[in-house]
């Protein structure tokens, strides 16, 4: 840290550099996040071991507060008023038993249609609790989330709660010795599966034939390459600036104030509390994780630059801090790719933004999977599905670009067609027991409408995080008969089948 801030600034005495594990970029690791599903998915976590970081605040009013994450903390908190904590109490309890295909759970809401500010005003939430919700919770950037179908906002607060309950204090987590221990940890990975890695080796070019990129060049040796992935600073020709980050890595003697002495923790300081357009971010961690010594803590206060006085932008984070040993502050240019890549053959990702948390990062590597090469894209259908299966997969089916040099568009719709439906089912595999895939197979030999409106709102159940484990042939059934009387019931067309409901394990009941 001091080579690269202060070069001429000497290292205090009595350290070493092995007892620091500083990361530029420090980002908390959302417990039930797609982060964690995709290091458990490859299987690199192995390598790595964990922590939790302790607490979760918002920043209200000069002061600091935990993030309620239950109807049972929102009565106890002290972040709001008596009769906003009941609201807030409702509200969440709404969340806990929405039930999708219970519409009697919904309270005449219909989240891919009413906005997250209709669902709001629903339970009369006033701004605080809007605010601590949006921003403290689900993380959104901005307050545009408002205007837009409330679907997104509700699965990351379900999100939240879910990662708050796996290990309980807060949804976070951090790997010992920080970040760097991610690509370390891959680059083991990787090389027990034949992969070639090489370390401190500069990249002077990306080499192009026609336009198309086909390798990088170190000095006199090229790497040849079919397709190359990088961030912002290695093709810059390819790439704009849309904004600036400041960030500023504090070394601290003490813990952070009002976190009752916390080793590690998150503050969100939402933007209007400070009248800026965008939040500011605090992350401290300690030797807890391995990053510092014992009697050190080390925070990261971070924001987007909106002002010619970046440092000034985040002086409401670090006078949270207190009395600060060390302070490196450095701005970096937020960009983002000019292109999607699949002509050139480089895919650029965006510059990491200023939030503390990963899921920000997660939306950009998924942009990036979809590549321009047919047996890649086929590996990552396939890797993608087992992992949207095994964790909550998404309504639909991913956006997959037609692979180039293909032969005619008829082809091409039918190779995306079949790669759709080789997703869709290796999601099922995921969210299905073999008794209840058998059962629904029989489904589709009698009614494929029906089968496949059953998977359908299986993957969704899964999406929202109504699954917790494999659906098993009881509980389909059970679905199966709640799905029968929702149709009995809209259907002007009486059918008696419930004479024998759950008493008798004929198929022909349920095949309807």
């Amino acid at each position: 840290v001091y080579k690269k801030f202060c070069p001429d600034q000497a290292v205090p005495e009595g350290y070493r550099d092995r007892d620091f594990n500083v990361d530029l970029v420090p980002k908390f690791m959302m417990a039930n996040g797609e982060i964690v599903r995709f290091l458990t998915h490859t299987g690199v976590t192995r390598y790595l071991e964990f922590k939790q970081i302790n607490g979760s605040y918002v920043y209200k009013n000069g002061s600091i507060y935990r993030v309620p994450a239950s109807e049972v903390e929102a009565i106890s908190s002290s972040l709001l008023g008596l009769m906003e904590k009941r609201r807030v109490q409702k509200f969440f309890e709404f969340i806990q038993n929405w039930q999708e295909i219970d519409p009697s759970t919904h309270e005449g809401l219909d989240f891919d249609k009413n906005t997250m500010s209709e669902v709001y005003d629903k339970f009369e939430l006033e701004a605080d609790a809007r605010e601590f919700i949006g921003h403290a919770m689900v993380l959104h950037l901005d307050d545009s989330y408002l205007a837009q179908p409330a679907r997104e906002t509700v699965d990351k607060i379900i999100l939240y709660v879910g990662s708050v309950a796996r290990y309980g204090k807060s949804p976070y987590i951090y790997p010992l010795y920080g970040l760097g221990e991610l690509p370390q940890s891959f680059a083991r990975l990787s090389a027990i599966y034949g992969g070639t890695y090489m370390l401190d080796k500069p990249v002077d070019e990306i080499i192009y034939e026609n336009g198309v990129a086909t390798g990088v060049r170190s000095g006199e040796g090229v790497a040849k390459a079919k397709s190359i992935i990088c961030d912002p600073s290695y093709a810059q020709d390819k790439v704009r600036k849309i904004g600036s980050t400041v960030r500023a890595i504090c070394f601290l003697d003490h813990p952070i104030d009002n976190t009752g002495d916390a080793n590690s923790a998150q503050i969100v300081i939402p933007q209007k509390q400070v009248g800026r357009k965008h939040d500011i971010y605090v992350a401290s961690v300690s030797t807890t994780h391995n990053v510092c010594p014992k009697d050190m803590y080390l925070a990261i206060v971070s924001t987007i630059v909106e002002t010619d006085d970046p440092e000034q932008e985040i002086a409401p984070g670090l006078k949270l801090l207190g009395k600060i040993r060390n302070k490196f502050v450095t701005v970096s240019p937020l960009e983002e790719p000019l292109e999607e890549g699949s002509e050139s053959g480089v895919f650029v990702s965006r510059s990491y933004d200023a939030t503390s948390h990963f899921e920000t990062v997660c939306d950009d590597v998924k942009s990036l999977v979809n590549m321009d090469d047919d047996e890649l894209q086929a590996i990552r259908a396939r890797r993608l599905a087992e992992l949207q299966g095994q964790q909550g997969a998404p309504s639909g089916t991913p956006r997959t670009a037609a692979p180039s040099g293909s032969g005619s568009g008829n082809k091409e719709d039918e190779q995306q067609k079949s790669d759709q439906e080789e997703m869709r089912r290796t999601m099922l595999v995921q969210i299905l027991d073999n008794e209840a895939r058998e059962r629904l197979a029989r489904i589709n030999m009698v009614k494929a409408d029906k089968a496949r409106a059953v998977e359908d709102l299986l993957i969704r159940m899964a999406q929202s995080g109504q699954l917790r484990s494999k659906v098993s042939e009881k509980q389909l059934i059970d679905l199966l008969g709640q799905l029968n009387q929702q149709d009995s019931g809209a259907s002007q067309t009486k059918i008696v089948y419930n004479r024998r409901r759950f008493d008798d394990d004929s198929d022909d009941d349920y095949d309807l």
